[in-house]
Formats: C-alpha cells, structure tokens, sequence
C-alpha cells in the first residue's frame, strides 16, 4: 500500500489533485449507494486537499454528486485536511456552504476544528 502522503504532493504540483479527489468522492458515492441499498449504512469520510478547499465550486458539485447517488449527503462527511489553513475566511465560507448542503465536516486535529469555529 502507498501512502496518500506519497503522492499528494506531486499531484498538487502537476495540478491532478482536484480531479483526484473528485473521482474519489464519485466512486464512495457509488459505494455508499450500494451499501445502502444492502441495508449496511455506514459513514464513509472523504478527504478534501488543500487545493479543491480553494475551488468555490466544490461545495455545488459535491452536492451534485451525492444528490445523483440518492441523496446520501448525511453518509459522506468531508474531511478538511490538518495542513489547510483553517482560519482563512475562504475555508470558513466553504465550511458554511458544505454543511447548509447537510454534509459533516471532520477535521484531523482538534484546534484546526476550534479554530473554525470561533470564526
């Protein structure tokens, strides 16, 4: 097994992150649909980089996706990676836009999470 850690950073550089974590978000919502339609119900946390953090199109489109796949929003929480810079008001904008769409935002270290939400 690869680290994401391993190849992350090249795909950020070559500009390959974006669409990376978009076909992975696509494929756990096919997963999660399918699971659901079996009866086993069970979250399934996806990772957001630091560049898709910065697209103001991500919230609309992640929303798409999960709303093709049934609605599943409540089963698919996003994950804000810890080396995003949390206080920024860009990131806070998106976190607002994420969660009025019902998604759960998870974050990796406990005052990355603090920080937001004083802001």
């Amino acid at each position: 097994m690869i680290s994401s850690g391993e190849f992350t950073s090249i795909l950020e550089k070559r500009g390959k992150i974006r669409k990376l974590d978009g076909y992975v978000f696509e494929e756990v919502c096919k997963m999660e649909m399918k699971l659901l339609e079996e009866g086993h119900a069970l979250p399934i946390s996806v990772n957001l980089s630091c560049v898709s953090v910065y697209d103001d199109n991500v919230a609309d489109a992640y929303d798409d996706m999960a709303m093709k796949c049934g609605n599943i929003i409540k089963y698919l929480p996003i994950e804000i990676t810890e080396n995003a810079a949390v206080s920024d008001m860009k990131i806070h904008k998106l976190a607002q836009k994420l969660t009025k769409y019902g998604f759960v935002l998870h974050m990796d270290d406990f005052g990355a999470v603090f920080l937001l939400l004083r802001h």
